[in-house]
């Protein structure tokens, strides 16, 4: 954890531009859409004190409401993904780069044995899953806590039993990422290692499909895929 916050704290410094967008990016579109079951609720409480000349005018400018408001939920979105890929091209460059370096500067036999295979997912798979959790999830992490800690604070003064039910949610989802830390990187570390066993198995299959077909090895290979 304390290597991934690391680099979030690197990759902030050299785009930091990028990294405002997202949160500012999270949490317009967290607050368009918090906004969309208030508008129901104010228009249908209106709607019933109205008389029935002015319903019908009630209800279309409800429904471009919503309709502006989901396009401009998406346009958001698509604005972040572009965010998203201009900087994504930028720092997995970066971060393929180091790892290149370091496995040029690292012991040849400790690198030997690992295999092509291996090594080509971890160049490949890890450095995405670096930018996946640096430039999305992370961003989008802090946006929602952000929206977490205004409605709590906008709570304290309206109800104090929806700020209560909000300290009660967040201390128990944080003890539950707490304890299971240990648990889910055991998991993901497990899961990444049969996925590099079994792209290494795919790339074999894949160098000897005429080899395959002419000494007839299909159900080898498939047995192999099976205990991968």
């Amino acid at each position: 954890m304390k290597l991934i916050f690391t680099n979030f704290l690197s990759a902030v410094k050299s785009s930091p531009r990028f990294f405002l967008k997202g949160f500012l990016l999270t949490i317009v579109c967290s607050l368009i859409q918090a906004s969309v079951p208030w508008l129901v609720q104010y228009s249908l409480s209106n709607l019933s004190a109205q008389r029935d000349s002015t319903i019908v005018i009630s209800i279309i400018l409800f429904l471009f409401l919503i309709i502006l408001l989901f396009i401009a939920t998406i346009a958001f979105e698509i604005y972040w993904v572009l965010a998203l890929d201009t900087f994504g091209g930028t720092y997995i460059n970066e971060v393929l780069q180091r790892c290149q370096q370091k496995m040029v500067q690292a012991d040849y036999f400790e690198t030997s044995t690992l295999g092509t295979s291996f090594i080509s997912h971890t160049l490949y798979a890890n450095v995405l899953d670096i930018f996946r959790v640096i430039g999305h999830h992370l961003p989008k992490l802090f946006g929602s806590l952000f929206i977490v800690l205004i409605s709590f604070i906008i709570s304290l003064f309206v109800n104090k039993t929806v700020a209560a039910f909000l300290i009660l949610s967040f201390v128990i989802g944080t003890s539950l990422s707490y304890f299971s830390r240990k648990n889910i990187s055991q998991r993901s570390s497990e899961t990444n290692e049969k996925l590099k066993v079994l792209y290494s198995h795919v790339g074999e299959f894949s160098e000897q499909i005429l080899f395959t077909k002419v000494n007839l090895l299909t159900q080898y290979y498939q047995a192999k895929t099976n205990t991968n």
